[in-house]
């Protein structure tokens, strides 16, 4: 029926400074979810419910800041048991083949108000192909001796460049399943 992912990183292609500090994504408080048009009128959302990430980033320079990032991809959920059965097949993520969806990113670029972008490589279904999430700015919390980050991100996917198909004849069509799966996130971070 549809398809997603996608998976928040911060990294720049170079090596972490040693003064970054490592960053955990907190599952518990995390979120990867998506939405793509169905029969071009009403939205199907969906979730990977498990994934996990580690950022090197030292509080200050975003542009010298590392990730890297997966989701599973058999976690797929769109709390509908035949459209998840579904997407986790081999016409359309072949979760048994690709079992992890990965983003790793090549450099961040500083915005106006806090807010930046981070491109990077997206690893889904055997395809990777660059993407930018755009992310809000970054905050900053003391948590029991320890520090917490937190920012939302977005991007759009099209599916068919990472050579996901619903249905050969209707994908010609493009009527039933949009083309485009929207993705948000939302990350939390705990220093380690």
């Amino acid at each position: 029926m549809l398809i997603s992912t996608v998976v928040f990183g911060i990294a720049n292609g170079a090596p972490a400074l040693a003064e970054n500090r490592i960053w955990k994504i907190d599952e518990r408080t995390s979120s990867v979810e998506f939405s793509v048009k169905h029969l071009m009128v009403s939205n199907v959302t969906g979730r990977f419910p498990s994934f996990s990430g580690e950022i090197g980033y030292d509080g200050k320079n975003l542009a010298q800041a590392t990730v890297s990032a997966s989701i599973s991809t058999a976690s797929i959920s769109t709390k509908n048991q035949m459209r998840d059965k579904h997407l986790k097949a081999d016409d359309i993520l072949a979760a048994a083949l690709h079992p992890t969806i990965t983003f790793s990113s090549n450099h961040v670029v500083p915005l106006t108000d806090g807010k930046f972008d981070i491109v990077g490589k997206l690893s889904l279904h055997g395809v990777e192909r660059e993407v930018t999430l755009h992310a809000s700015p970054l905050k900053m919390q003391s948590e029991k001796n320890r520090q917490r980050l937190s920012t939302t991100a977005t991007t759009d996917i099209a599916r068919k460049e990472f050579n996901i198909f619903v249905d050969k004849a209707i994908d010609k069509g493009g009527a039933v399943v949009g083309d485009t799966v929207k993705v948000k996130l939302k990350i939390d971070l705990v220093e380690e």
